[in-house]
């Protein structure tokens, strides 16, 4: 019995030791995939962030284009616009530099592919400023517009199509980029909810596996052991309880059969006692009869004697009674009286009264009612005991 002591406290240490680390597996898996999904989602909103800034500098290419045509170009631009333009150049090709920078800052330096996108934009875009150079030059140079201006807009239209075209390839790819790693993390979600609903499944069926063994291990047995109580109540000792089981309730239940046997046998041995005594009782009153016969003389001649001596004794104890209560009437009397002397409100008085007469007269409940001014009424004005006290609560009147 000692090697399964402890059995089924060790299956339900074992079970909850796998739930729990099922539970830590889980959450870990979990946290795992949160810190996949939220890289996965970082990396998504980067991709949307470059191709937003790679829109801005189609767009910006554009608009410097545009500057140089109207500085260039007579009819498109009046004279005393034009270093306002020229200005306008430069902080338009600046904010294109800032573009290009903060499209390198956040592409990671180990993307071979968007790496060389960005040298392909960066490298159409120094072409391109080189040649807005070559066409304000020649515009200065010829005072107004002329052939070699023309020749180099044209030259300007030419390195502005690949530069557009470097620009749109870096931003559809990583709008690509990021469409593909919004639906592998889409892919990412549903296997992990359907993971999720997995565990929770199996985690539910374990419960359920440790229910049915908890109710056939421990319940059942407490079933048998119950009913075989029953029957030891009822005095049916020949029907032990049958628990098979190596654990505690099987312990339990052997405990209890030895427990019932035992019991079996000692009231096997009472029963033979029993007879015994009866059988000594009998020669007992056989004796007791011939005894009481041969004393019944001698007690009708004390009885005389006896009543007489009866009756002297009673009337003395009538007088030693009298004398004790009308002493302790007396003292109690004294008691109340010095009570009363020192405690002038009533209020005290009374419960102090009732407390010194159940204390000299020994009585369990004692209780003082008033009469009201109505007469009718005889009000509970104090009370020694618990009932007496609740009486009193609750303002009891005769």
């Amino acid at each position: 019995m000692g090697s399964s002591r402890g059995v089924i406290a060790q299956r339900i240490i074992l079970t909850f030791t796998v739930l729990a680390m099922i539970g830590i597996a889980t959450a870990s898996a979990s946290a795992l995939v949160m810190r996949y999904l939220n890289t996965k989602l970082s990396d998504a909103l980067a991709q949307d962030e470059i191709a937003s800034l790679s829109q801005d500098l189609l767009l910006g290419s554009i608009r410097l284009g545009d500057m140089v045509l109207r500085q260039t170009f007579p009819f498109q631009a009046k004279a005393a616009d034009r270093p306002d333009l020229l200005d306008d150049i430069d902080q338009q090709q600046q904010e294109l530099a800032d573009l290009i920078k903060q499209i390198r800052d956040k592409t990671k330096l180990n993307d071979a592919d968007a790496v060389e996108k960005i040298t392909q934009v960066e490298s159409s875009l120094a072409s391109f400023n080189d040649q807005v150079q070559r066409v304000l030059n020649a515009s200065k140079s010829e005072g107004a517009y002329g052939p070699s201006t023309y020749s180099e807009a044209s030259k300007l239209e030419e390195e502005q199509i690949p530069l557009e075209q470097a620009i749109e390839e870096l931003r559809q790819f990583h709008n690509q980029r990021a469409d593909d790693t919004r639906a592998s993390t889409r892919k990412v979600i549903s296997y992990s909810m359907l993971a999720l609903i997995i565990v929770a499944i199996l985690v539910l069926v374990g419960a359920l596996i440790m229910i049915t063994q908890g109710i056939r291990r421990v319940v059942t047995p407490l079933t048998q052991l119950q009913a075989g109580v029953e029957q030891l109540r009822q005095g049916q000792f020949e029907h032990p309880v049958e628990v098979r089981s190596q654990d505690e309730m099987g312990a339990l239940a052997n405990a209890f059969n030895a427990m019932a046997a035992q019991l079996q046998q000692r009231i096997q041995d009472a029963l033979s006692t029993r007879q015994e005594l009866e059988r000594l009782n009998a020669e007992l009153e056989q004796r007791v009869a011939q005894r009481t016969a041969e004393l019944e003389s001698s007690r009708q001649a004390l009885e005389s004697y006896s009543q007489n001596l009866a009756d002297a004794n009673v009337q003395l104890q009538m007088t030693v009674a009298q004398s004790e209560r009308r002493a302790l009437l007396l003292e109690a009397s004294t008691e109340v009286a010095r009570a009363a002397a020192l405690v002038r409100d009533p209020e005290a008085l009374l419960p102090q009264a009732v407390q010194l007469i159940s204390e000299h007269f020994g009585f369990y409940h004692a209780g003082v009612f008033l009469i009201d001014d109505s007469g009718e009424w005889a009000i509970l004005r104090a009370a020694n005991s618990q009932g007496g006290q609740a009486m009193l609560a609750r303002g009891h009147r005769l």
